[in-house]
């Protein structure tokens, strides 16, 4: 995999031959202006891709937990247009709390992906052959 992005808060990596792209998020805290910038940093990145033929993989194992309200406001604003158009897209979480947060975010944002706790099983699910007429 290449790397088209990385900063101190994310890891954007691309497997052209499975034409996958991964969103790796890190360890390191944001606040509200950094995740507008960081958006903006994606957005720029995955303009130069196909959604319609490329697979999302978003891997947010490492980031910090913030469920407050206006946190959670302003990923529901990005993170539509971020994941929106894509072959296929699934979200790696690494706790139960995780897959709650998700969920909610999935309620905002139509045919938002279901989280799945192991990485593995994500990326087997994103590159399996669609259904017919899917």
């Amino acid at each position: 995999m290449r790397v088209v992005l990385d900063n101190p808060h994310i890891t954007l990596l691309v497997d052209d031959e499975r034409r996958l792209i991964v969103y790796r998020r890190k360890a390191t805290k944001l606040t509200i202006p950094e995740l507008d910038g960081m958006f903006a940093d994606v957005a720029r990145a995955q303009g130069r891709f196909d959604r319609a033929s490329w697979h999302l993989l978003i891997d947010t194992r490492e980031a910090p937990m913030n469920n407050t309200p206006e946190f959670e406001a302003a990923m529901n604003r990005a993170i539509g247009d971020m994941t929106a158009g894509w072959r296929r897209r699934a979200v790696v979480v690494k706790t139960a709390v995780g897959v709650l947060q998700v969920n909610r975010q999935s309620r905002t944002n139509p045919g938002a992906d279901t989280p799945n706790i192991f990485r593995d099983e994500a990326i087997a699910w994103l590159l399996a052959p669609s259904p017919p007429g899917s």
